[in-house]
């Protein structure tokens, strides 16, 4: 079996590996049970017609956060979603709307409820898929090793000589 065919083998064993390895990883952590948390008297500066992000949007192992927040303004008065303010519970952030009842560099507080999957599970699944992400690749890695070497032997027979040759 020529190295080229080794190589071409190789690369076939390890993207199967990895495609397998990724899927079961995936699925076993999609599967892992979440518990609903919740966060009371979150403060944040009112930065009126922006995004901003609650506390938690960027943890690992939120889910996803519940359409059941509360903002309060700055005096302590709760706000009315689509008249002072937006709610994205896919991304965990709030915007503020530019009314009567809010200000522009004051601040704010939310209370919100989200998804999280258990701290076993981030601990021991999240790294797994991490470290397999990474390892998708590797495939890449050796195919540009499998055709480099292809191309190593292909110019050494085409190459008008041979090694250690008189000329």
């Amino acid at each position: 079996m020529s190295r080229v065919t080794q190589a071409v083998v190789l690369f076939a064993i390890v993207t199967a590996l990895i495609a397998t390895g990724v899927l079961a990883v995936s699925e076993a952590y999609q599967d892992t049970p979440t518990d609903v948390e919740t966060v009371e008297d979150e403060h944040f500066i009112q930065d009126v017609g922006e995004w901003v992000s609650v506390d938690r949007a960027d943890d690992t192992g939120v889910t996803g956060f519940y359409d059941n927040e509360t903002v309060r303004n700055q005096d302590g008065d709760e706000l009315n979603e689509g008249n002072d303010y937006e709610w994205d519970n896919d991304a965990g952030a709030v915007r503020i709307l530019d009314t009567p009842n809010t200000e522009d560099g004051a601040d704010a507080s939310i209370d919100y409820s989200y998804d999280q999957r258990a701290e076993e599970a981030t601990i021991m699944i999240g790294p797994l898929a991490t470290i397999f992400e990474i390892a998708g690749i590797l495939p890449l890695v050796l195919a540009v090793a499998a055709v480099l070497s292809g191309l190593g032997l292909l110019s050494r027979s085409v190459g008008g000589g041979t090694y250690g040759g008189r000329r």
